[in-house]
């Protein structure tokens, strides 16, 4: 057989759970991002301001971490279209 199914099965279970694993590493790394204390401006405050910087590093952590839950997510949809295609024919089709 060409494409051995159990396998691929396996090794897509596995992607899908490292990157799940990962992006709830970052997810956690940006709740844990130390927020110093805003300062008062009277105007816009500068973009190399502790506290806006954090917030942009936060976030930058989010957006990986929404990007590798997106992606777990379509590797478990893959296994399972995958898994499905290992019942293929049904066992009524097969009879007819």
């Amino acid at each position: 057989m060409i494409l051995d199914r159990p396998k691929l099965v396996s090794r897509l279970d596995r992607g899908s759970f490292i990157l799940g694993l990962a992006a709830a590493v970052f997810w956690w790394w940006s709740a844990g991002v130390h927020l110093p204390a805003p300062k008062a401006y009277f105007d816009q405050g500068p973009d190399n301001d502790p506290f806006f910087m954090a917030i942009k590093h936060s976030s930058n952590l989010n957006a990986i971490a929404a990007v590798l839950t997106g992606l777990s997510v379509a590797l478990a949809a893959v296994t399972s279209w995958v898994r499905n295609l290992q019942l293929w024919p049904p066992r009524w089709i097969a009879k007819i």
